[in-house]
């Protein structure tokens, strides 16, 4: 029998700015149960808060990111995919596939080493 691997993903979308933090709090609950309900595990949702976009998206110039990090099988994407196109209050959304999940420490301090590089 040829069983499908299960692997490490990233989902991150952007919903529009003009949702309450209340609204975005049910977004990532609702998210998270349709995540769990394709058969796949959710580790970790990150709120990286409102930021301005690059470029205007559906009128927009501002958004809401969140990053999904789940565990599950490859037949998930694309329901997941296919539901990001048809939700309204999604801007923008990009599943990955990622071979490890960085830990908060060292992630932070890559970005800290990033921006002092800068300045």
């Amino acid at each position: 029998m040829n069983q499908e691997e299960i692997r490490m993903y990233e989902l991150v979308v952007i919903l529009r700015h003009s949702l309450g933090d209340p609204e975005i709090q049910q977004f990532i609950d609702d998210y998270t149960v349709r995540i769990e309900q394709s058969g796949s595990i959710v580790i970790k949702v990150d709120n990286w808060g409102k930021r301005k976009l690059a470029y205007e998206i559906k009128g927009e110039r501002k958004g809401t990111y969140l990053c999904f990090n789940f565990q599950g099988k490859g037949a998930v994407i694309q329901p997941l995919e296919n539901a990001n196109r048809i939700n309204d209050v999604i801007l923008k959304s990009m599943i990955i596939r990622v071979e490890k999940i960085a830990s908060d420490t060292v992630a932070g301090n890559e970005v800290e080493e990033r921006e002092s590089a800068v300045v």
